[in-house]
């Protein structure tokens, strides 16, 4: 199974909220809770950025990528 990440909702393809898939087509919001620094490592080497930083906002995660 292939799990599939991509940023949503943000100003560019650099900027946005976390969702997952497991089928390319159903998508979730990753929580803020338990998504640690090396979370955000594998999500942006997914995404091919070198780079991150974390805002909580609330309760949405947001990755913005370098």
């Amino acid at each position: 199974v292939a799990l599939h990440v991509r940023l949503v909702g943000g100003s560019d393809s650099r900027h946005g909220r976390v969702e997952v898939s497991l089928d390319g087509s159903n998508w979730g919001t990753v929580c803020y809770h338990l998504f640690y620094n090396s979370s955000a490592k594998v999500v942006c080497r997914m995404l091919g950025h070198p780079t991150y930083v974390i805002s909580n906002i609330i309760t949405q995660l947001t990755l913005i990528l370098f």
